[in-house]
């Protein structure tokens, strides 16, 4: 080992002296002007003198996947995105005015972090900054709602926003989504899983007036195997005001009539109205080997009639479309259950606000055997079990037991609702040890 002579050698107390200068350089670092950007909210700003920067930022927790994305209000103008952790390590970097839509940007450390919006067009002008938590709430989203399966949400999008609606699945649950635009341009959205990781984004292109949410090889419903909140964000990437209609149907379930929809039964013709961007959801019941006739007619104003008809597992079997008219005759059933009819407007013309609306009515017929309406359908739903069953006749009972002792049947207190054919309840999943049945008069 080689000598070092004393004198070469750094004292301890000048070291202490120059650890402190350099601690107190650092402590008196300046730091930029921030601005505080809150998960859910839409922010706007300006690059003021050419080549500037402007700085934001929010407090986020380990874990959390996020999405960031900006839109300009001048046209010609660009900028780079940067985000920067609590440790001052940058996480990422995009020119494209997006970052984290696929769900790759994941907060290493807990704290508080800063995104930098830097002008590389050597131009001034506005632009709308947003901040979405994929896998957390939104707590600054004014549109934020839990969309309900049968209903069409209304979502008012300001310029450069984005809404943040959940959708509660159960484990075994099939859904379709769909997005019409209510005003000039045309949705879109993105359904993310309860760790934030994407599920489906719409459009693919291939329509003018809405964007789908679903199976496209085999064709047909959204098939999800877990349970938890879904996260759908809707965007339209305006700088003006803008709507969306937002349709879930979940396929069976007791979706909600608005107040279109239900059961399909042979031999009958309902009628109903489409405002625009509507959808509704009736269903039938079938036997393998049965055959079907629908006919989708249009009563008033404009509307293309359209119908897609889902089986028992999801699958597409029909798409039939017309001007006017839209049918499907002896339809072959090839699956024993309930099937779903998603009736709306096919017109991909320009929007027509005076006459995009307009009422029809649904024909059902064919060679049906009768079902089985005793059948009991189940979902977990969060805590709860959700029990759904035609609603063919009122009078239903929920009776519990204790497990072991199946005699000493009572009645158990619980709402039944009804919705779009079905009669449902919720109950705790695991009450304490009871098991349940329903009695039907």
């Amino acid at each position: 080992m080689k000598h070092i002579p004393s004198q070469a050698r750094p004292r301890i107390a000048d070291m202490l002296i120059l650890l402190a200068a350099v601690a107190h350089c650092t402590q008196g670092m300046a730091s930029p002007p921030t601005t505080t950007i809150h998960f859910g909210e839409t922010l706007e700003n300006s690059i003021d003198i050419a080549g500037d920067s402007k700085y934001f930022t929010f407090s986020a927790d380990k874990g959390n996947r996020l999405a960031i994305q900006l839109i300009h209000s001048a046209l010609g103008t660009k900028q780079d995105l940067l985000l920067v952790g609590p440790d001052s390590i940058e996480m990422a970097r995009s020119s494209e005015n997006h970052m984290g839509w696929k769900g790759e940007i994941v907060v290493r450390e807990s704290g508080l972090h800063r995104l930098e919006v830097r002008d590389r067009s050597g131009q001034t002008g506005g632009f709308y900054l947003t901040l979405i938590g994929l896998n957390r709430t939104n707590p600054a989203d004014e549109g934020r709602v839990l969309l309900q399966p049968g209903l069409t949400h209304t979502t008012e999008l300001g310029p450069g926003d984005f809404d943040v609606l959940d959708i509660e699945i159960a484990a075994g649950d099939q859904m379709s989504v769909r997005a019409s635009r209510t005003t000039s341009s045309v949705p879109w959205f993105a359904i993310y899983t309860p760790d934030g990781v994407p599920l489906r984004s719409e459009p693919d292109g291939s329509d003018s007036v809405s964007a789908w949410a679903f199976e496209r090889e085999p064709m047909g419903a959204i098939r999800l195997n877990r349970p938890g909140t879904f996260r759908l964000v809707c965007g339209i990437g305006s700088v003006s005001l803008e709507r969306a209609r937002i349709t879930l149907v979940k396929h069976p379930w007791p979706n909600k009539a608005d107040p279109d929809g239900g059961e399909l039964e042979p031999f009958t013709t309902r009628t109903g109205i489409l405002d625009p961007g509507d959808m509704d959801a009736f269903f039938f019941a079938a036997t393998a080997g049965d055959e079907v006739t629908l006919r989708m007619t249009r009563e008033t104003g404009s509307l293309n009639p359209e119908i897609w008809i889902l089986d028992p597992s999801g699958l597409a079997i029909a798409n039939p479309s017309g001007s006017i008219q839209a049918q499907v005759e002896n339809l072959p059933i090839q699956r024993t259950g309930l099937h779903a009819v998603l009736v709306y407007d096919g017109n991909n013309a320009l929007y027509r606000p005076s006459v995009d609306s307009g009422t029809y009515s649904l024909h059902f017929s064919g060679r049906v055997r009768s079902p089985d309406t005793t059948r009991l359908h189940f979902r977990h739903l969060g805590d709860d079990l959700i029990l759904f069953w035609l609603d063919r006749q009122s009078g239903a009972l929920i009776e519990s037991a204790d497990q072991g002792i199946h005699e000493a049947w009572r009645p158990f207190a619980v709402p039944i609702e009804v919705d779009g054919g079905f009669r449902w309840a919720r109950f705790p999943k695991h009450p304490s040890g009871q098991i349940f049945r329903v009695k039907q008069p």
